[in-house]
């Protein structure tokens, strides 16, 4: 946790990439940069990876992360009323699968506590890399696949979105956002989509070091930052 330097200050849960099998939170303190001297408190989460644990396992524990934060940030000078969330590559996956959750269910939330959603250059149906060089750490089966490829799974949510993607990367990334982006715009949910200009698949990640960057600002639109 990276607190504002006021108290009850608005939140960013934020959730790193790495195909879910390499990195951890400590690579990416770097985000906190650009969102602190806006007062936003940022979390960084931390999860299990494969082949260790299965991709639904870390599924479960980004959301359990997420019901944490919601719950207990208070305690660290956040607003649990301004809790925005995102991610980048498999963390953008696994923020979109949160948006999924049925907090109230599951967490005894309110069924959208998630103020606004940043999700960076994601991968939002997961079958593609069944067949990839990754297939044999992430152990991808049909079942893991249909579970958490969450631009099939989209549920009506109050929570605004903006999906990106860098303008340099490769084109199923594009096709990637824009899939996510229509299966939320028809499920009645609002939500943005384009391109970081210049940016490809590690740059655009650099943004949040910058508190004059699009991802910064926009989160500091949504959060009242």
């Amino acid at each position: 946790i990276f607190p504002a330097d006021q108290t009850n200050a608005p939140v960013f849960i934020f959730l790193h990439g790495g195909y879910w099998r390499a990195f951890s939170s400590k690579e990416f303190s770097c985000v906190a940069l650009g969102l602190q001297p806006l007062g936003i408190t940022t979390v960084v989460v931390n999860y299990a990876l494969c082949p260790f644990v299965t991709v639904d396992e870390i599924t479960r524990q980004v959301r359990a992360a997420v019901a944490w934060t919601c719950k207990n940030i208070a305690q660290h000078g956040g607003d649990p009323s301004r809790i925005a969330l995102g991610g980048h590559s498999a963390g953008a996956q696994l923020s979109a699968m949160c948006l999924q959750t049925a907090w109230a269910k599951d967490y005894g939330l309110p069924n959208d506590p998630i103020a606004a959603a940043l999700l960076v250059s994601g991968i939002y149906d997961i079958a593609p890399l069944r067949y990839s060089y990754l297939q044999p750490m992430i152990q991808l089966s049909e079942g893991v696949i249909a579970r958490n490829s969450p631009a099939f799974a989209v549920r009506a949510c109050k929570t605004p979105v903006w999906v990106n993607w860098g303008s340099e990367e490769t084109p199923e990334f594009a096709r990637q956002a824009r899939l996510f982006h229509d299966a939320w715009l028809a499920a009645g949910n609002r939500g943005a989509l384009s391109a970081l200009p210049g940016a490809n698949h590690y740059i655009g990640i650099h943004g949040f070091e910058h508190a004059d960057s699009a991802l910064c600002q926009w989160l500091a639109r949504h959060l009242g930052g």
